[in-house]
């Protein structure tokens, strides 16, 4: 045994069972953490992200980012243009005479009807139609006119004779109502008798009775007259016609308007044209319209019109709009800021990376992923393993009755050199996760066998048990593992062991004597023996045996450390067996021996 072991032990550096078995149930939830995690999206983002931040772009973006700087970019070009544009003395005017109450009167007034009919009246005031107009009614006269002609006429006509003739005779007709008379039957009868040459005295008769009448008398009297002769002259021309004409015209109320007209002096006054005049001189001399004449002419005017639609204050609004947008705020604010990049997506991500990586659980992720510190449990079959959790001796697992005669006995029996009667599990407890084999001594009945007589009952003075896997479990190269805590006294041999259900081969997991020891028993004539004793610092202690087997051979640790290894090939299929057996007398006198299993596990390579 190696004096390193000791050492290491006194030293403190040797492992303990409590350690390991806390590394390996760590090593359980991290790979458990581990399958969880490996197929996750939270770590599909993560290695996104990773793959992303870690990348040259991500960094040389964020370089970029780190260094932008709003001076020396366009937009820093555009707001210093705009600024020039706003000390400019002809839009700083601009927008003084935009914003004035002036300007807001100006245009109220330019578009009110007021100012369109002034508009409209002054064109047509200046115009030449107005002038013609004006000039042409005011060089309108009587004399001259056909009114004066008609009234020169008419007096004309008036004086002369034969019409004067006309109009007597006409009138001395209607007066006396000649013109009736004269178809009366005595009018004619007499006008044809004073005109008969020839009278009889009949007629001279009839006419002096006819004189008599005075009407009628005078009625021939008026027919034969000069002046009717000249009436019936007269009424054969036109001037009677063209007399009465006259008289109708003139007296007519056109003819007198007309006349009133050319006789008025101040006839342009009485035209449409004049009040258009009179009402474009009212509209002149209004408040608003001297208001609006006089802005329209002032320097202010003058250079709102000029800048209104030029190219400079397209420009400035065109800065204006864009200086003032949310984009270039945004823009200037974020070149600006000492911190732009802790407001940028990629810091975002960065910091997502970053919170991510810190997870634990991702951390144990990587911790593990590419090595091989999970082989003990993927490389591993499990196949078989008992931690007692169920506090009772499973059946399905264990057989307390001995291998070799389990299909034909339904109790266990002792060698003729044990002093012990197996107890077919009577003497072993499972609680609290553990199993204890206790080795009392106590008088007991059970069976032996011999060679004589086979298999018959007797009287032990001392009990124990065993039990093993035999009917259930068997396999051919792989690592049984046993938390275990044996203790060396002499006359009792306990043992953890595999075999086959015959006598040889016999390989020791642990075996306690006189000390803690393990080994192996293979067939040769003679038996080929191999054993070593464990470190005595381990004797009475809860430590972790662990037995390799391959084709070549045993390797035997304590607790991850090797103790002992042996070329011995075995290619037969071999189970688990536990037992105490008591070898000699005056043993126990101050209690029971117990042997205790917290676990055991055996395990092959995939």
């Amino acid at each position: 045994m190696s004096i390193g072991l000791y050492i290491k032990n006194l030293l403190g550096k040797f492992p303990k069972a409590e350690d390991i078995e806390k590394e390996r149930a760590q090593l359980l939830k991290d790979y458990k953490a581990y399958l969880e995690v490996a197929e996750s999206d939270e770590l599909k983002h993560f290695i996104s992200l990773r793959d992303e931040v870690q990348s040259d772009a991500f960094q040389n973006k964020k370089k970029e980012i780190i260094g932008l700087q709003f001076k020396g970019t366009q937009e820093c070009n555009s707001l210093k243009e705009f600024e020039k544009l706003k000390k400019n003395g002809k839009l700083k005017k601009y927008f003084t005479t935009l914003k004035s109450a002036e300007l807001k009167r100006y245009e109220t007034i330019d578009s009110s009807e007021e100012l369109t009919n002034y508009k409209e009246l002054k064109s047509f005031v200046e115009s030449n139609e107005y002038k013609n107009s004006k000039k042409k009614t005011e060089a309108i006269r009587f004399k001259g006119s056909d009114e004066d002609k008609a009234e020169r006429e008419l007096k004309a006509l008036s004086k002369n004779k034969k019409l004067k003739i006309y109009l007597a005779v006409q009138k001395q007709l209607a007066q006396h109502n000649y013109s009736k008379k004269f178809e009366q039957e005595d009018f004619k009868v007499y006008e044809q008798l004073i005109n008969k040459a020839n009278k009889s005295k009949e007629d001279k008769a009839e006419i002096s009775r006819l004189k008599e009448n005075s009407e009628l008398t005078n009625a021939i009297n008026f027919k034969r007259s000069n002046q009717y002769s000249i009436y019936l002259d007269v009424a054969k021309g036109s001037l009677p016609k063209r007399y009465d004409e006259l008289k109708e015209l003139i007296a007519s109320t056109d003819f007198k308007e007309r006349k009133a007209f050319l006789l008025d002096k101040k006839k342009f006054e009485k035209t449409e044209e004049y009040s258009k005049f009179v009402e474009y001189t009212k509209l002149k001399q209004d408040n608003n319209t001297i208001f609006h004449t006089k802005f329209a002419k002032s320097k202010a005017y003058r250079n709102y019109t000029s800048v209104k639609d030029s190219n400079e204050l397209q420009r400035y609004e065109e800065l204006e709009t864009y200086t003032s947008s949310q984009e270039f705020i945004d823009f200037k604010a974020f070149r600006e800021d000492k911190k732009r990049y802790e407001k940028s997506e990629e810091y975002k991500k960065e910091q997502e990376f970053n919170q991510l990586n810190k997870l634990e659980h991702i951390q144990c992720y990587f911790k593990y992923e590419g090595t091989t510190a999970f082989d003990s449990i993927t490389q591993y079959n499990v196949l078989f393993e008992d931690d007692f959790e169920s506090n009772k001796l499973e059946d399905e697992k264990w057989s307390t009755i001995n291998y070799a005669v389990k299909d034909h006995l339904k109790f266990p029996f002792s060698q003729p050199h044990d002093m012990q009667a197996f107890r077919n599990g009577g003497n072993i407890q499972v609680a609290d996760h553990r199993l204890k084999l206790i080795t009392k001594k106590e008088s007991c009945e059970g069976y032996k066998w011999t060679p004589q007589l086979g298999f018959v009952p007797a009287t032990f003075g001392f009990s124990s048990d065993m039990m093993n896997t035999g009917g259930n479990f068997k396999f051919k190269y792989g690592v049984i593992e046993v938390k275990a805590k044996m203790s060396s006294l002499k006359g009792i041999i306990s043992s953890i062991y595999l075999s086959s259900g015959a006598a040889l081969p016999h390989v020791d997991i642990v075996r306690s004597g006189t000390k803690l020891e393990a080994g192996t028993f293979v067939s040769g004539d003679p038996v080929k023996k191999f054993s070593f004793p464990f470190p005595s610092f381990v004797d009475n202690k809860r430590v972790i045996y662990r037995l390799e087997w391959n084709q070549q051979g045993f390797t035997w640790k304590i607790n991850g450390v090797t103790i002992a290894e042996q070329q011995c090939a075995i290619d037969k299929e071999l189970f688990l067996n536990v037992s105490s057996s008591v070898i000699s007398n005056g043993i126990l006198g101050s209690g029971p021996h117990t042997l205790e299993i917290d676990w055991i596990r055996c395990v092959a390579k995939k």
